[in-house]
């Protein structure tokens, strides 16, 4: 008999699909009319090909066939742990674009601090017209557009304060 499915893999299975059922990343019928444990269990069942009554019915293979079918289908930023950022990324992320601040080098912003700014936008309610025109007044910290890590931080940290200001709570 084959062993059963592990602690782990069952808090790992139950995780991503709670991250597919809240995001409802390509969620399709007869999944979407069902509730969360019976879309859950059946999108188990016709994942591994045959019935089942519940999670703890799987094999450690079949939930490790489960999870990785379950990764495809969520984006990049749900799948699993995020890799720890280097020192020296992690000093520049901190001051990058501070007055006084020694710069090493002009280091391009990473898609993460490009999201911080479309996030702080959304907050805003500014549409892409709206958020180019403020680059380019004489109120943005940058004069025209984001080139750099330092630019990033300086127009993220002027966001911030436009949301602070209007009463909105910036993330």
């Amino acid at each position: 008999m084959a062993p059963g499915i592990s602690p782990g893999q069952l808090k790992k299975l139950q995780t991503l699909w709670g991250h597919y059922w809240r995001w409802k990343v390509e969620l399709t019928p007869p999944y979407d009319t069902l509730a969360k444990r019976e879309a859950r269990i059946a999108w188990l069942a016709a994942t591994i090909g045959r019935s089942l009554d519940s999670s703890k019915g799987l094999t450690k293979a079949e939930a490790a066939l489960a999870i990785r079918e379950l990764m495809k289908l969520l984006p990049e930023h749900l799948r699993g742990p995020k890799r720890r950022m280097s020192g020296q990324r992690a000093r520049e992320l901190g001051t990058a674009g501070r007055r006084g601040a020694a710069q090493q080098s002009a280091a391009l912003p990473g898609k993460l601090e490009l999201q911080a700014i479309e996030d702080l936008k959304a907050q805003l309610g500014w549409d892409n017209v709206r958020f180019d025109a403020w680059l380019r007044s004489r109120y943005s910290p940058v004069r025209g557009m984001v080139r750099t890590l330092a630019d990033a931080n300086r127009v993220r940290w002027a966001l911030k304060a436009i949301l602070k200001r209007t009463g909105g709570a910036a993330a």
